[in-house]
Formats: structure tokens, C-alpha cells, sequence
């Protein structure tokens, strides 16, 4: 997982995620920016029905949030801050030695029908893998420079293989 600075975020996906964590958010906006500030994210949120132009604001940090408002439930701050470990807003990850990123490949199964990650250096084993959970053969798609670069995937699907795969069957 890669860090992502919380001010990164689109003014849509900051609209998502408030609606989600506070479900009668009717509209989110003035969406400010301050990368210097203790709150490097704040924005207007409108919640109550019997008072439909008056917006709350919210003060917003990768870990934090804070509203002159109302009071948070613990429900809402921890939503807030699984959310923003997920889009990788958190601190922790910022720089963080102990995550390896280095051939991590991610690709769809289609055999179990699940999007697997792992780790898999194609230099070293190839562009077929096998999926950890159903243990069906996997082309690394993703990585591969035909099809990244030029756009020409040389798959034979009668086959099995491809010529960028080093574990090419013998049949």
C-alpha cells in the first residue's frame, strides 16, 4: 500500500466517503486545502432536514476529525480513519520501511473469481503464476511489457502459454 497525501483525495471522493460515514450528508462543499495546517482538509457538510442552508464544517485529518458542530460517535472516527487507512491516508504509511511494494502484482482470477496480491518477481519467475486461493494459472497481464507498452498480447489460449511466460508447458 502506498501512502497518499489526505489532500490528494478528488472533492468526489472526499464527498464519498463523508456521505458514507454520516448517511444524511444531502450535500458536501467548499472543499479547502491546507497542507500546512493540523486539519489539512476541512468542508462543509449539510445534514439537517429542518434546516437545509445551514452547514456544518468539518475539520479533517488523516487520523482526526473535528466540528465545532456536534459530537462525533467512537462509530465515526473509527470509519474515518479505517477509511482513510484503506485510501492510504494514514501517516503510518508514509515512508514506512517494513511495507514492501517492490513485485507486489495484483491480478484477477478468473477461475475463483478473486482479485489476488502478491508477491511475484516476473524477472526472476516469469509472467504465470499460480492463484493462492484456487491454485488455477494466472498470466501476470499487468506486468507485462507487450501488452503495457505496445498493446500486442502474444496469449494462445489453445495452448496455454504466451512467450513471455517462463513456465511454458512442455506438451
Amino acid at each position: 500500500m502506498e501512502y497518499r497525501k489526505l489532500t490528494d483525495l478528488t472533492d468526489e471522493e472526499i464527498s464519498i466517503i463523508i456521505k458514507e460515514i454520516f448517511p444524511n450528508t444531502r450535500k458536501v462543499d467548499h472543499i479547502e486545502r491546507d497542507e500546512n495546517a493540523n486539519f489539512p482538509l476541512s468542508c462543509d457538510i449539510y445534514i439537517m432536514e429542518e434546516y437545509p442552508d445551514y452547514a456544518d464544517t468539518l475539520d479533517l485529518s488523516p487520523t482526526s476529525m473535528s466540528t465545532h458542530d456536534f459530537t462525533f460517535t467512537d462509530e465515526e472516527l473509527w470509519k474515518w480513519r479505517q477509511r482513510m487507512l484503506a485510501e492510504g491516508c494514514n501517516p503510518l504509511l508514509e515512508d514506512n520501511p517494513y511495507l514492501k511494494t517492490e513485485h507486489m502484482v495484483t491480478e484477477w482470477c478468473s477461475e475463483c473469481e478473486y482479485e489476488v496480491t502478491f508477491e511475484w518477481n516476473v524477472e526472476e519467475y516469469g509472467y504465470a503464476a499460480y492463484c493462492p486461493h484456487c491454485g488455477a494459472k494466472l498470466m501476470l497481464c499487468s506486468e507485462c511489457p507487450l501488452l503495457n507498452k505496445i498493446g500486442n498480447c502474444s496469449y494462445n489460449s489453445n495452448a496455454g502459454t504466451c512467450s513471455m511466460d517462463a513456465t511454458k508447458r512442455s506438451e
